[in-house]
């Protein structure tokens, strides 16, 4: 374009002066001058986005989103692109052979503007036997990227659970080859023309029955194809109710738009309100305006207005109804988890509901099973692409601590042994299960794990009087001495460390491990639970050890070679000795 021309001449310009004065041009200045070129030309584009955002008419956006296009698809530009528009791209692992680009297009789509899809299909013969296959799918911003990353982490896709991390950061390049719902999606010298084209207007359809039959139609055609559609076609010729599929009408156009709308991630209540063409110089849609939303606000946004949604009392009541009735047969649970995923934007209430059964000391410990296992059911369909239930796992992940602290009271006041065994058999069960799906990181499962076993520290009782020991010594006194003194030998260490940190540390460390505290907790109960946190996750690791240390005795019983076993477990040995010496 003219502008990069006048641009890059200017630039020529003074180098060639640069190389008459001092006879060579060097090579840092030339860098420095290419470096300046490229960041007034991103100036240029940030203010053309922030003209095309005040324009008044199509006309006028259409002119500047021109200039934007020329600005994107210059060369110079590729070389060098601002963070936030390259760490966008996600690495997929353990995909399942049955996994295509479309499905992970749809299933990503939906948090966000997808860019591109690539599954890395295995070339070699040794990674074909091990079915190793990886994808990359690249969006257009990081927070869309980071909302799919926490969602999708760890979710089961074809009997595969898929892996997510963050892939190498890529530059954001225009794809020509698919269209894209936006109005930068038409050919720079055909632009001039574009204003000419006929503007078509989706309107919704009045009749509900209708629109539904044509959403699910939409809906079947982008997942299966458009075989699907002509099969339809086909069979459904004499059907009135179909008349849209034959007919140039208002209908056609929603029905029309309503395909390409799922096709790019959008669901049935959200959808993109910007004009788009479909192909080059083809007809301009304009979609339908949102009742329930504004146009431009941001996904960020969109969460916290959806977490300030209060479900209303007939729904609640319901809900309540649901838990009074709910038993451990599988039909009972799967209703209450059907209703509970179709009204997931209230998941913050339902969630709070409930939690306030569970932590409830009245309320029957055996039922309590039946409400953990509809969190179980809860969890395992947060990724159902029809509803935002994704939702559900950060809510429930704040509020286990909590549920968990309340067990722990709950099995202490239990007055039948018989109870609070299958009480806890079953959760553990349970802990069995989301370990497998890997829905929370293991330190978190520990924290749990920990608050459910009902697990004491073994305080010293000092008994050292003032006459026992001199006064007179030399040296400082340790600090924290007085606290520290009580805790068990093997655990002073770690108690010292946690007495060194500040409030909002210590509040950190009891979240990442899911452990429960609120205000009213003092820093020397914050750090109770934490010791007990490290001295379960110690124990646990001993255990292991030590069944291991048999199985290699038993195999070796015969061969009477008992000293090996040993060798890597001298550590622990020793330190249950010296606590053996301590309490005697």
């Amino acid at each position: 374009s003219d502008y990069f021309n006048e641009e890059r001449k200017k630039l020529d310009e003074k180098s060639d002066n640069n190389k008459s004065n001092t006879g060579k041009v060097k090579e840092i200045d030339s860098f420095l001058e290419e470096i300046k070129l490229k960041q007034k030309i991103l100036d240029e584009r940030k203010i053309l986005k922030e003209k095309a955002q005040l324009a008044k008419s199509e006309e006028e956006k259409l002119k500047i989103n021109k200039k934007i296009i020329e600005i994107e698809k210059n060369e110079t530009l590729f070389a060098y692109t601002s963070r936030k528009e390259r760490v966008a791209n996600l690495y997929l692992g353990n995909l399942s052979p049955e996994v295509t680009e479309e499905y992970l297009c749809q299933r990503f789509g939906k948090f966000g503007k997808v860019n591109s899809v690539k599954i890395m299909y295995p070339r070699k013969d040794e990674d074909k036997k091990k079915a190793r296959i990886c994808g990359f799918v690249c969006f257009e911003n990081k927070d869309d990227a980071e909302n799919a990353k926490d969602a999708l982490d760890g979710v089961e896709m074809f009997g595969n659970v898929v892996r997510i991390g963050w892939s190498k950061a890529i530059p954001k390049i225009l794809n020509n080859n698919k269209a894209e719902i936006n109005n930068f999606n038409f050919d720079k010298n055909n632009t001039c023309n574009i204003s000419s084209n006929k503007k078509i207007e989706v309107l919704l359809p009045e009749d509900k029955k209708l629109k539904r039959i044509i959403d699910l139609l939409a809906k079947y055609v982008t997942e299966e194809g458009y075989t699907f559609e002509e099969t339809i076609k086909k069979n459904e010729k004499e059907n009135p109710l179909f008349d849209f599929l034959f007919n140039t009408s208002d209908l056609f156009y929603y029905y029309k738009w309503r395909v390409f709308s799922f096709a790019q991630g959008d669901s049935y209540k959200n959808w993109r309100v910007d004009p788009f063409q479909m192909f080059e110089n083809s007809y301009v849609y304009i979609p339908p305006k949102l009742n329930n939303t504004k146009k431009n606000i941001s996904k960020k946004q969109e969460k916290t207005r959806s977490k300030k949604c209060e479900i209303d009392e007939k729904k609640k009541n319901k809900l309540i109804n649901i838990i009074y009735n709910l038993n451990k047969k599988r039909v009972s649970i799967c209703r209450a988890m059907i209703f509970c995923t179709r009204h997931s934007d209230f998941s913050l209430d339902i969630v709070k509901t409930i939690s306030s059964f569970l932590t409830d000391l009245k309320y029957d410990m055996l039922k309590k099973i039946n409400l953990v296992y509809l969190l179980s059911d809860i969890l395992y369909n947060c990724s159902n692409q029809f509803y935002s239930s994704w939702s559900y796992r950060k809510h429930i992940e704040e509020e286990l601590p909590r549920i968990f602290f309340y067990f722990r009271k709950n099995i202490k006041k239990c007055d039948s042994k018989i109870k609070a065994k299958i009480f806890t058999d079953s959760i553990v069960n349970i802990f069995h299960m989301w370990d497998i799906w890997a829905i929370y990181n293991t330190f978190f499962m520990n924290g749990l794990k920990c608050l459910l076993s009902n697990k004491k520290l073994n305080y010293i009782k000092n008994e050292i009087h003032e006459s026992d020991y001199d006064k007179d010594l030399d040296g400082t006194k340790i600090e924290f001495f007085d606290e520290l003194k009580s805790y068990p030998l093997n655990l002073r260490k770690n108690a010292f460390s946690y007495f060194m940190k500040d409030d909002n540390q210590l509040n950190r460390l009891c979240e990442q491990r899911g452990l429960y505290f609120d205000e009213s907790f003092s820093k020397k109960k914050k750090i109770k639970y934490l010791l007990i946190y490290d001295d379960f996750c110690s124990n646990d690791i001993n255990i292991i050890n030590r069944k291991n240390n048999m199985n290699f005795i038993l195999q070796n019983e015969n061969k009477k070679i008992f000293t090996l076993g040993f060798e890597e477990n001298d550590t622990v040995l020793h330190a249950e000795e010296k606590h053996a010496v301590n309490v005697l």
